[in-house]
């Protein structure tokens, strides 16, 4: 947090970078030099890199290349989930790849893709474009078609979550990519999200990140379980409790249906990738909303 400001920094090296043409063909790193939103560059090789990225962001070749990567990016991630992982761990492998199915539709429309709310995004892109038709099935791909996923049960899986995230909050997380996210600062993000979402009528699109911060405060709950610190007493062992009676009414979110899922995603986007693909030719997906 800096003067009010939630930043979420990492670190990459110039060789992760790469070149201008490295940057236009990576859905991760182009939208972020699209725009002049370069804060400092005392080099001056960021202001290079921007020009040719900001010239070439909407060239079909750069936007194939994108797709290409995000495409690449979900078929690995669906086919990698083990078996032998804990169920958290196991639920964090499954929904990211998945969740990508939605970040898909916004690097082919030229919209910067994002995380917690990309389903809501790719819904606007699909109907730009003539493929609202297509969104139901994308949404189907994360909770299984909704069922037991109604406005009054996702604030109670909220609610529930709360109880978690404050025991988790109170642990070290050092280690953990995702550490900050669980939080003081995270927090907001997390439940002012959700609620704003639900609110909105988006409450199975909220279930996403709901679902994802569950899982990673079991993540960092298991170690300390395991590691027999004594830090996770009575609290722990009734979050652990929430989290299972929970999973099961999120829709039996275990090992059985996260295999059950990945197949499911990769059949639904084997079916599809090819119709947005060729469709991509036909219309002109060059006009991202910014």
């Amino acid at each position: 947090m800096h003067r009010g400001v939630l930043l979420e920094v990492s670190t990459i090296t110039w060789a992760e970078l790469g070149g201008p043409e490295d940057v236009l063909g990576s859905w991760v790193f182009a939208p972020m030099l699209r725009t002049d939103g370069v804060i400092a560059d005392p080099s001056g090789r960021l202001g290079a890199v921007r020009e040719r990225v900001a010239a070439a962001f909407a060239d079909p070749v750069w936007v194939r290349a994108r797709c290409a990567g995000v495409r690449r990016r979900i078929e690995a991630g669906l086919r990698a989930v083990d078996a032998e992982l804990p169920t958290a761990e196991q639920v964090l492998t499954w929904v990211f790849p998945t969740s990508l199915l939605a970040v898909w539709p916004a690097v082919a429309g030229l919209v910067d893709p994002t995380v917690r709310r990309r389903y809501v995004r790719a819904e606007r892109v699909l109907s730009r474009f003539g493929f609202a038709d297509r969104y139901p099935g994308l949404l189907d791909t994360l909770d299984g078609g909704g069922a037991g996923v109604d406005v009054a049960r996702v604030r109670a899986h909220l609610a529930g979550l709360a109880v978690v995230f404050d025991e988790v909050s109170g642990l070290p997380r050092e280690g953990f990519a995702f550490g900050a996210d669980l939080g003081a600062a995270g927090r907001p993000v997390v439940f002012d999200g959700a609620v704003e979402l639900i609110g909105a009528g988006r409450h199975r699109e909220a279930m996403f990140w709901v679902l994802v911060t569950y899982a990673r405060c079991h993540v960092v709950l298991a170690r300390w379980r395991r590691s027999g610190s004594g830090c996770c007493g009575r609290r722990s062992r009734r979050c652990w409790r929430i989290w299972v009676w929970r999973r099961r009414r999120i829709g039996g979110v275990g090992r059985t249906v996260c295999w059950r899922r990945c197949r499911g995603g990769r059949w639904w986007w084997m079916r599809w990738w090819r119709r947005l693909w060729q469709a991509e030719g036909g219309r002109d997906w060059r006009h991202g909303d910014g």
